[in-house]
């Protein structure tokens, strides 16, 4: 993840998008079809936990980096004891984590984070998506709006100080007065933050690389105006083979 955001305790525990994330799948899944899903990026449960309670035939895991949110999710099965047996968080880094292949994958704020090469990444998540299942990504789109808010972050870097993050924060209390202050410091490490890919065109021809088809994208409302507009993208996987280093594998 990026160096910002390892081992923040709420990193990723927003549930902006998830709305739409439980949405799109009832529409492509209906809520009676049992599925296996992975939600990579788990942060603190929410998500999935709510998933689970959407669909009552869903199975799912949980990874996500940082031991802390992996203590809270499991915090969080604990008080819903009917789910205990279809959902399970483990801590583990997506780049390297093994695991027979899902219906389903979905990421909520979490790949524009992973440093590396796409392709590496790609190939992970195509080893993860059984052919035939669904990819979906909630990740920062490519769009004037964040051109020019990626532009500010990164003269921000230049000028980072205490006094400029006790300004931010002053003005996040301002804007959002009901919010925790936990939370809105947490917040504070993303206003550097350069996202290493986001949704779009340029994203769309990477996964078909990998045997990902586009099925539609959707806007995210928006939670904040200093805050990357967000986007969902979904993909189905339809190719049994894909390139990972210049070599064919096949599921």
């Amino acid at each position: 993840m990026h160096p910002e955001a390892i081992g923040r305790a709420r990193f990723c525990s927003s549930l902006s998008g998830a709305a739409e994330i439980g949405a799109m799948l009832e529409e492509l899944q209906g809520r009676a079809r049992a599925f296996t899903l992975l939600d990579a990026g788990c942060g603190t449960g929410e998500q999935l936990l709510a998933l689970a309670q959407r669909f009552p035939a869903m199975s799912g895991v949980g990874i996500d980096i940082a031991a802390a949110n992996i203590a809270a999710a499991r915090a969080r099965l604990r008080t819903r004891p009917d789910l205990r047996g279809r959902i399970r968080f483990e801590q583990a880094d997506l780049r390297e984590w093994r695991h027979e292949p899902f219906d389903v994958v979905i990421t909520n704020s979490v790949l524009y984070l992973v440093p590396g090469p796409t392709d590496a990444l790609d190939a992970r998540l195509a080893a993860l998506t059984r052919p035939g299942g669904l990819l979906l990504l909630c990740e920062p789109v490519a769009c004037v709006r964040n051109s020019v808010l990626i532009a500010l972050r990164r003269i921000l870097r230049r000028l980072r100080s205490r006094a400029l993050e006790r300004l931010a924060l002053a003005i996040a209390k301002r804007l959002h007065p009901d919010a925790d202050i936990a939370f809105l410091e947490d917040r504070i490490p993303y206003l550097y933050v350069v996202p290493e890919r986001m949704n779009g065109p340029a994203r769309e021809r990477e996964l078909a690389a990998f045997g990902f088809r586009r099925l539609g994208e959707l806007l995210v409302p928006d939670a904040s105006i200093a805050k990357l507009r967000h986007s969902l993208a979904v993909f189905r996987r339809e190719a049994a083979e894909f390139p990972v280093a210049g070599r064919a594998w096949r599921d």
